[in-house]
């Protein structure tokens, strides 16, 4: 399946929301105050408090659900249930559709409405979501048949030296945080490998982390000591 064919016959966002986004079961409603004992025996403010009781007791069960629903169908995003395409941002008529990177649905702003979702300087728009059944495998842009999650070479020269490139201008923009363990610093850096190239080959968390290390490591070291 290629991300064509997920435009063509996948469902929006909202769509596929409404389809498949599913709440886990939630637990009982612990915010329920007690009725003061002085006040007892006035039945309009026990009517009153039962009545604010109840809204609240509403309004936390309607939250909770949203927020595990919201979570679920991220999870089937980033596990491969769900599959979605979508076109780079700010679209032009020859451009063609691409396959979403699994972990911006879980740093960016999804906008159900739109069909868009958003993280830092990447944006997709048009998002298209389908369903594969069981025995589909995701088809690469060069028709190649690859698993949901392809394993990628790690460690390329060229990769290293447009990672390192990508990560030195992150760091000029004070968007890497020294403080934070190098791990935070993959999706940023690439998101930005994305957005310059338009692909994720060779930029998986490996090559990344081999090629900031040294350099990360040393600015952390050089903060603690400040």
């Amino acid at each position: 399946m290629t991300p064509q064919e997920i435009i063509n016959s996948g469902m929006t966002l909202r769509a596929a929301y409404k389809k498949y986004a599913r709440a886990s079961e939630i637990g009982e409603y612990q915010n329920k105050l007690p009725v003061p004992e002085h006040m007892r025996d006035s039945q309009d403010y026990v009517a009153l408090h039962n009545t604010f009781s109840d809204i609240g007791e509403a309004a936390w069960k309607w939250t909770a659900t949203e927020s595990s629903k919201r979570e679920n169908f991220i999870n089937e995003l980033l596990s491969g249930i769900l599959i979605a395409a979508g076109f780079l941002s700010p679209r032009s008529a020859t451009d063609k559709p691409q396959f979403i990177p699994t972990d911006i649905w879980e740093l960016g702003d999804i906008k159900l409405s739109k069909s868009e979702i958003e993280s830092g300087s990447l944006k997709f728009e048009g998002i298209r979501i389908i369903k594969p059944r069981k025995n589909k495998t995701i088809a690469a842009n060069n028709n190649m048949k690859l698993p949901i999650t392809p394993p990628r070479p790690v460690g390329r020269p060229g990769s290293r030296e447009k990672i390192f490139a990508a990560y030195q201008e992150l760091k000029s923009e004070n968007k890497i945080d020294f403080s934070q363990p190098m791990t935070h610093a993959y999706p940023i850096i690439r998101s930005r490998l994305f957005y310059k190239y338009k692909t994720e080959k060779g930029f998986q968390n490996e090559a990344i982390r081999l090629a900031i290390r040294d350099d990360f490591q040393w600015e952390a070291d050089k903060l603690k000591s400040v």
